[in-house]
């Protein structure tokens, strides 16, 4: 939705310093409620209650929006839908690992991100023929019609089918819904633990900007690109990514069944390989072409990444608390990353830029090879104490 807002905001009239600082209210908003809302998650029976009223949020203050056009008003209505946007992934996880347990959690996360790559793809899709001949507003009532429709189908998942204690991280084989969770510390003094949060902080750090940078670069450096393809190249981007995305996290879910490190570490070479061929490429079909390496370290990351979250959260009851923390270190790495690489593109450029983000990732790789334990079959957290 994020880009399609700032589409919106820029067609009815705000600048780009006002459009710059409702993204920032956003994402501030967005990131301190990572860690509130994954613990009221934990905390809370009603997942499919409170996934259903995070959307109802999102779609009165998109409606709101559409009708107040006020810089300040839509300034501060920003902080619902970043409360709300938290609230969904925790729910989301809580709610899938409550259907079908620790063991089957790495099937069901490639299941869930493929559904989500290819709903990505049809968004923008529509939007983007639509837009030929509807009003710039239909693709805010496409934004609240998928809302709704989105609190209809989770109202679907019956609420038996949902293990409670699973749904928490607690082991357990029956529904047994009073089992405590494990002191807080213990999970955030766990060594592992503290060694994939900084993973989750440096891949963000050195992926996030690197389609931005690759847009850039096709704008900015690329000869063949002229004003009237420029939308065409970068939306190129994000679709093969994307396109790529479907297919990679689906594999990877059947993949990190059979062991997480590995395809975890695979994530990382990938990104580093990207941002080498960025650095040294100036045609727009190879920068391109190379968005593929982006679906693929993207697709795994994000499976496997939640894999071994809940391979390192089982048996704590916390499992949703720490959903919370590794949403919030990626929001400060996406936002992080963003920011360092525009300074180092105005002060060094594309190249030394890329070149840069490319020993990062490979140093990281090294550290996490030697420091992050494979996870598949690790005993519950609430033995290892």
């Amino acid at each position: 939705m994020g880009p399609y807002m700032v589409i919106y905001f820029s067609h009815i009239g705000f600048s780009a310093s006002e459009i710059g600082s409702i993204i920032a209210v956003l994402a501030i908003s967005n990131a301190l409620s990572h860690i509130p809302a994954g613990q009221l998650v934990d905390k809370s029976e009603y997942r499919r209650e409170l996934m259903a009223i995070a959307m109802l949020l999102i779609a009165l203050s998109i409606l709101a929006i559409m009708y107040v056009h006020d810089f300040e008003f839509v300034l501060g209505i920003q902080i619902p839908i970043g409360i709300a946007s938290a609230l969904i992934p925790p729910t989301l996880g809580a709610i899938s690992l409550g259907l079908v347990g620790h063991n089957g959690i790495a099937k069901r996360a490639g299941r869930n991100d493929s559904f989500n790559h290819a709903g990505n793809l049809t968004v923008a899709g529509i939007i983007g023929i639509s837009g030929m001949f509807l009003p710039m507003a239909s693709m805010m009532w496409l934004f609240i019609i998928l809302c709704m429709i989105s609190i209809l189908v989770v109202l679907f998942i019956k609420y038996t089918d949902i293990d409670s204690a699973w749904a928490k991280g607690i082991h357990t084989s029956g529904k047994q819904e009073n089992v405590k969770p494990i002191a807080l510390k213990v999970l955030l003094t766990n060594r592992d633990f503290i060694v994939f949060v900084i993973a989750i902080l440096l891949f963000h750090l050195t992926n996030s900007a690197l389609l931005p940078v690759v847009i850039q670069k096709i704008i900015k450096v690329c000869p063949e690109v002229t004003p009237k393809t420029i939308s065409l190249w970068s939306t190129s981007c994000i679709v093969m990514a994307e396109l790529v995305m479907i297919f990679s996290a689906n594999l990877a879910g059947r993949l990190a069944s059979k062991g997480r490190k590995n395809l975890f570490l695979s994530s990382y070479l990938l990104v580093a390989l990207r941002a080498f061929i960025f650095a040294l490429v100036i045609q727009p079909v190879l920068l391109v072409s190379s968005q593929f390496l982006d679906g693929l370290s993207a697709g795994i990351f994000g499976v496997v990444s939640l894999t071994i979250l809940s391979d390192l959260a089982y048996g704590s009851g916390r499992f949703n608390l720490s959903q919370g923390i590794f949403n919030a270190f990626t929001a400060i790495g996406i936002a992080a990353s963003n920011y360092i690489a525009g300074v180092l593109i105005d002060t060094l450029g594309f190249s030394p830029t890329c070149f840069i983000a490319t020993a990062v990732t490979l140093v990281t790789f090294v550290l996490l090879a030697k420091l992050m334990p494979e996870t598949k079959d690790r005993l519950p957290l609430a033995s290892l104490t």
